[in-house]
């Protein structure tokens, strides 16, 4: 998050490095992924308000909303994935 008061991301890697007990070392793959996990959840979500299956949610900006989300999180997923080297 980029609300004041909260550590970065770079500090929580420390942290977790410093008190957890896992291997760190392909934490940037397995953020990459949930990303691109969390944009096809998303998706999902917006493909049925689009198509007007989400019972009385019929309004709109919510639909837009929902697939402007769904482009951002796809942006993110791809700049996460674009950091990892590169295999073969």
């Amino acid at each position: 998050t980029s609300v004041e008061g909260f550590p970065t991301t770079d500090e929580v890697r420390e942290l977790y490095a410093h008190h957890g007990t896992r291997d760190l070392a392909d934490l940037d793959f397995y953020v990459a992924f949930a990303y691109w996990r969390i944009t096809c959840i998303v998706e999902g979500v917006y493909s049925r308000y689009a198509a007007g299956v989400m019972g009385d949610q019929d309004d709109p900006r919510l639909v837009e909303a929902f697939g402007q989300r769904v482009l951002d999180l796809a942006d993110l997923a791809y700049e996460s994935a674009s950091r990892l080297p590169a295999v073969g």
